[in-house]
């Protein structure tokens, strides 16, 4: 896919995704019987908050993912569990926006970058994670947990989906990303 329209696409979703939130979570979701979850979890230490996150339960949206939102309110991504699990929501832009905003909470990193990528042309490959620059200079990978080892660049970190299998479609031989949201420490932030 061409990368200018791979940044349509994620322009698109920017929109859509916050109007299907608004829409399931008024109709089709409880709200969590303890709000405030994500006030305590946000908190948490690095190594704490990625122990949390490895034992996330990856959980398709509606339609096999064709209906693709985010959950914009954490309390519900943090609260649902099992036997609480909703029957939809919990996949990889969830895992990816709640690493960019625990990390833009936690001060440990210069800048943040939720990456949308694809692997060529086949839209089921479409995926969220989500790369942060620390204040050693280092980027490091968030794909659902901490990736062990940290990178030189931002082109770096990206490519590691090339050369290794880290999602369930396996490598990305024709890998195309963008930068789907960003934030700065220093203040500059794009939507």
């Amino acid at each position: 896919m061409p990368l200018f329209l791979l940044k349509i696409l994620a322009a698109v979703r920017k929109v859509t995704s916050k109007l299907l939130w608004k829409i399931i979570r008024r109709f089709f979701l409880k709200p969590p019987n303890h709000p405030g979850v994500w006030e305590i979890v946000r908190n948490y230490s690095l190594l704490d908050f990625n122990r949390v996150m490895c034992g996330k339960q990856y959980k398709m949206d509606p339609l096999w993912g064709i209906l693709d939102y985010t959950l914009y309110d954490l309390d519900y991504y943090f609260y649902y569990e099992y036997p609480h699990t909703p029957s939809y929501g919990g996949d990889c832009d969830d895992a990816a926006y709640a690493w960019f905003e625990y990390l833009k909470n936690s001060n440990l990193a210069t800048d943040i970058y939720q990456i949308l990528c694809i692997d060529g042309w086949k839209v089921s490959t479409m995926h969220f994670f989500t790369v942060a620059r620390f204040h050693d200079g280092y980027y490091r990978l968030f794909n659902y947990r901490l990736f062990p080892r940290p990178f030189l660049s931002l082109q770096e970190t990206c490519d590691v989906f090339t050369k290794e299998s880290l999602v369930k479609s396996g490598q990305y031989k024709n890998m195309r990303w963008v930068i789907y949201d960003s934030y700065s420490n220093s203040g500059d932030s794009n939507a």
